[in-house]
């Protein structure tokens, strides 16, 4: 693999981080027009690599989810037992299944 390969690699990658960042500001209500805003003074959302940022969003997730669906769900009611990461991604395949949930 070439030097460009990886680098379209993780150009992708990073895209496909700010997109879930994006999902994830829309589902705690921020306006399109202040993520914009925020894209326009700062390089990212930060809710992939800050707890500060994620923790009001596992506080709303967890308001939604049913006592019933709450081992389906582990790392949004148990998150500091996981990396960040993992639970960034538990967040948006949540937000995603609410979202289709409730069309």
């Amino acid at each position: 693999m070439d030097l460009r390969s990886k680098d379209a690699i993780e150009s992708s990658k990073q895209h496909e981080i700010d997109m879930n960042n994006i999902l994830i500001a829309e589902f705690m209500l921020i306006d399109a027009v202040d993520i914009d805003t925020w894209f326009e003074e700062n390089t990212e959302l930060r809710y992939h690599t800050s707890w500060d940022w994620l923790v009001p969003v596992l506080k709303k997730a967890n308001e939604i989810i049913s006592d019933n669906q709450k081992g389906l769900w582990r790392m949004l009611t148990h998150p500091f037992e996981y990396e960040i990461k993992d639970v960034h991604e538990q967040v948006v395949d949540f937000i995603n299944y609410y979202n289709y949930e409730n069309k």
